[in-house]
């Protein structure tokens, strides 16, 4: 691309822009496709609650279906159940089999199951309610909850039905779905009813997340049999990040790392930062804690183009490198690496170089730490979000 020399009269500008902007961000990397080194937890992505038992108390056999995006061996399988829903565990148990046989008593209880693979692990919740049977009633029985898909990108369309559902001694009055969403940052309820099975009821999940369906199905005596199953909302695979970090950390000692985003598609998109702080990063400890949160305030976009455009944010060297790729200020509508003088942008086949301030942080207590980077991106015009995890580091004594 030809420099352009008629925006002279901005670049002190478009220097603070180049300067501070990501004082925030990411990996020196070449502009070919890298690899996440992200470990993603197990996907239960199916419960069954087999009653054998019409009687209170009520035995249950459960049991999951589970499966690991990274193909590592799912290591355990347990159940936390709190017997009256009152928050308190009662019992715990941890095996290596996914499906077990618990007896329920009368009332209200809460089951809290879970997979461990590796490092990681997911955790999901079962609501189970036993009432004492009306004597010689039967409880609407045979039925099953499809959920589909089990998991998908964001936004997903779940769609759900409820088929086969008889019940002995009488006729099925009702369908009752109760629905809950729950994502990092909020959670959203909604009730859905019908006298006919439900067929391909559907839910947009428009957020990474997970789906909670409970079923209640009752028939003509009152009497009431309750499932649930579950659908997880992903995160989508635009741009694939990794994050890497400069040496040994000890108290004390500087916080040095590099991360690189990338483009992983046939689109090219464009890291929104056009209202500030689409861009950010973030350094938490292993409890959740966060220590430091870094934002992109500046008025202003990067297009990844397509194939392979990356941003590369480098605190060992202090540069901020993009590959394949164009920064603009949006207030401006310039772009940066089209008045090159004075900016102390150097480009080499492709790739260009943007001098930034040094991180001045430095580790004020030893433990376990990771680094979030959050970006704010469009694709054909369509918003999306998408959060980088990187493993745990240790910080020493």
């Amino acid at each position: 691309m030809k420099p352009r020399r008629s925006f002279i009269a901005v670049l002190p500008l478009l220097v603070m822009a180049g300067c501070d902007l990501f004082t925030n961000f990411f990996n020196p990397t070449p502009p070919n496709p890298i690899k996440p080194n992200t470990d993603h937890p197990p996907i239960l992505s199916e419960m069954l609650a087999d009653s054998s038992s019409e009687d209170a108390p009520w035995i249950r056999n459960l049991s999951f279906k589970v499966e690991d995006p990274d193909g590592d061996v799912i290591t355990k399988y347990g159940f936390e159940l709190d017997f009256g829903g009152e928050g308190a565990i009662d019992k715990i148990i941890s095996q290596s089999m996914s499906a077990k046989e618990i007896l329920f008593p009368i009332g209200r209880s809460l089951v809290y199951y879970y997979a461990e693979a590796g490092k990681v692990k997911v955790k999901r919740n079962l609501e189970v309610i036993v009432v004492k049977p009306i004597p010689g009633n039967l409880l609407p029985t045979g039925g099953k909850l499809l959920i589909s898909p089990a998991f998908g990108q964001y936004p997903s369309i779940v769609s759900i039905s409820t088929p086969d559902w008889t019940d002995p001694d009488g006729t099925i009055t009702g369908y009752k779905l109760d629905l809950i969403f729950k994502t990092e940052y909020d959670e959203t309820s909604e009730t859905a009813t019908s006298s006919t099975p439900f067929e391909n009821f559907t839910k947009t999940l428009y957020d990474v997340g997970n789906l909670t369906a409970y079923l209640t199905v009752t028939d003509d005596k009152g009497d009431e049999t309750r499932t649930s199953g579950n659908s997880d909302s992903t995160e989508r695979d635009d741009l694939v990040g990794r994050i890497v970090f400069e040496g040994n950390y000890f108290k004390g000692g500087s916080f040095l790392f590099s991360g690189t985003i990338q483009n992983a598609t046939n689109n090219d998109l464009i890291a929104n930062n056009s209202n500030g702080g689409g861009l950010e990063y973030r350094l938490i400890k292993e409890d959740g804690t966060l220590i430091l949160s870094k934002k992109f305030e500046e008025d202003a976009q990067i297009k990844l183009l397509s194939p392979n455009g990356y941003i590369t944010l480098d605190y060992k060297n202090n540069q901020l490198k993009i590959g394949n790729g164009d920064i603009t200020k949006s207030s401006l509508g310039i772009y940066l690496w089209e008045t090159m003088c004075g900016l102390g942008l150097v480009g080499t086949d492709g790739e260009y170089s943007i001098p930034i301030p040094p991180l001045d942080y430095t580790f004020t207590e030893p433990g376990a730490n990771f680094v979030q980077i959050l970006v704010n991106y469009s694709m054909n015009g369509k918003e999306y979000h998408k959060k980088f995890t990187s493993p745990l580091f240790p910080v020493n004594e």
